[in-house]
């Protein structure tokens, strides 16, 4: 049994909220919820005065620390920034591109080097923002893949991939729409 199921059985077993055992730890209900996801670890302190609180042996949390596998990789909260960083990066990018181009449709009848400039830009920033979105992606996932973090982070992949997906479909259905 991992720590995260040790710290949510045993607050089960007491009838406690994440937001009980916070306020007898001294923690915020985030840092409760983040324990037993998995996503953190409880510091020494914590476990101390947890085992207190849940009336579990310390031996307990350092028979599972002593089972952990130390060599496997952890996630790299830098690379959680860079991706997410990268994704909002490349949603602007086709917001942009999608004005851009707006801007040169609506200009259509007229043919100037300006509008010809700006309409380059709208379809470049396009391609720079599919190319920065995958190579963010993959890079992510790569990242996560042998982690134990997979399953925390896969939510968060499908939700950025949905929502470029949603913004970039109607912008290429625009320019096909307008190209005919």
């Amino acid at each position: 049994m991992d720590i995260d199921t040790i710290i949510f059985e045993n607050r089960k077993k007491l009838n406690l909220t994440q937001t009980d055992l916070a306020d007898k730890l001294g923690v915020s209900g985030k840092t409760v919820s983040r324990w037993e996801k998995g996503i953190s670890t409880p510091d020494v302190y914590s476990l101390k005065k947890m085992s207190e609180v849940l009336n579990i042996p310390m031996s307990t949390f350092y028979d599972e620390i002593n089972k952990l596998d130390v060599t496997s990789p952890t996630i790299n909260v830098r690379s959680i920034n860079r991706y997410m960083s990268n994704t909002i990066i490349s949603i602007c990018m086709l917001l942009v591109s999608f004005l851009f181009l707006s801007i040169v449709l609506s200009y259509e009848s007229e043919s100037s080097t300006f509008i010809d400039i700006i309409g380059i830009i709208g379809l470049t920033l396009i391609i720079l923002s599919v190319t920065l979105f995958i190579i963010s992606y993959i890079s992510f996932y790569n990242d996560i893949k042998y982690s134990n973090m997979l399953k925390t982070y896969k939510k968060h992949l499908f939700i950025y991939l949905a929502i470029y997906l949603a913004l970039l479909l109607p912008l290429i259905i625009f320019l096909i729409v307008s190209a005919i």
